[in-house]
């Protein structure tokens, strides 16, 4: 009997060991050990999930190609909509990267926002050939303008321009040249005569200059032309070469042309000979032909010749 209870003892020992795991033993560092102490909390899993939701903000500086800065639909012109509608961050951006052009940018409120553009990308430095230049007043980059950037001769060029107006820096190892003929300033008196300067990289990668009055720019509307113009050979544009001495331009022309090389005069004139009756000056309420019609102008206007320094 004693035997048949020590054999049923042994039994039911071995049948409760069934099912039993090994018994690790719990360090402070083992998740076991932590999990009543140092729970993850619902606020830590919403913070880690909202933080994958934010916009990764932008680098100090973003690089690109002089190439891009002409064609409005290059990576360049695609980044700046981007960053001007809050689509990538701007919080940390502050140079836009040319080559060897350092734009030096902000980003500000627009006068007016709209969920296309919340921020206005304004240049308020450049750096190239050793030289730093403050961009004064700042300038805010718009696809509205003609936006030039290139070098020639080792000179770097930015230009920011509408109708051939607008604001120059040209840097060089010796010093900065700035020139500023404003956009906003209109073809009517005293600056119907104002030289507008446009500089171009020639064929040559030598430094090259357009010239040509405020009068004679943007010329979209039949008749524009005759506005201000005192004769038939006035001087509608020039062009050709540009050299610095003592750290100003020397321009050297090459090619010259008058306004009836440009225009076809008569046509321009037979487009506003109706509407000449009902012209607000009396001076010209009998013009019947363009000689009459330049025979006043130049007797209230003076003819135009670019002034630019000449070698």
């Amino acid at each position: 009997m004693k035997k048949l209870f020590v054999f049923l003892l042994l039994c039911a020992m071995c049948l409760g060991s069934v099912g039993c795991t090994e018994n690790t033993p719990q360090t402070p560092d083992s998740p076991a050990a932590n999990a009543d102490t140092d729970p993850v909390s619902e606020s830590d899993v919403s913070t880690t999930e909202e933080s994958k939701d934010e916009t990764a903000p932008a680098p100090e500086q973003m690089a690109f190609s002089m190439e891009d800065i002409k064609d409005y639909d290059s990576d360049f012109w695609t980044t700046l909509h981007e960053l001007e509608s809050g689509k990538t961050s701007v919080d940390n951006l502050s140079e836009f990267v040319f080559d060897d052009v350092t734009m030096h940018v902000s980003f500000e409120e627009p006068p007016t926002v709209t969920e296309e553009r919340k921020y206005a990308c304004v240049l308020t430095g450049l750096t190239a050939a050793g030289q730093t230049v403050r961009v004064n007043p700042p300038l805010t980059l718009y696809q509205n303008r003609e936006v030039r950037l290139f070098e020639a001769d080792g000179m770097y060029v930015f230009s920011s321009l509408l109708y051939d107006a607008g604001d120059t820096y040209i840097l060089r190892k010796d010093g900065v040249y700035e020139l500023h003929n404003g956009y906003n300033l209109t073809t009517e008196e005293p600056h119907y005569n104002d030289d507008l300067v446009v500089f171009t990289k020639g064929e040559d990668g030598n430094l090259k200059y357009e010239c040509h009055p405020r009068k004679f720019t943007g010329l979209v509307s039949v008749g524009q032309a005759l506005d201000y113009l005192t004769d038939r050979n006035e001087q509608f544009q020039e062009s050709g070469s540009v050299t610095f001495q003592d750290g100003q331009p020397i321009f050297t022309v090459e090619e010259s042309r008058t306004i009836s090389q440009a225009r076809d005069l008569e046509t321009e004139f037979e487009g506003i000979k109706a509407d000449l009756a009902r012209h607000a000056d009396a001076d010209y309420r009998n013009v019947q032909t363009l000689d009459a019609l330049i025979a006043v102008n130049a007797s209230k206007y003076e003819k135009y010749t670019c002034k630019l320094a000449r070698e």
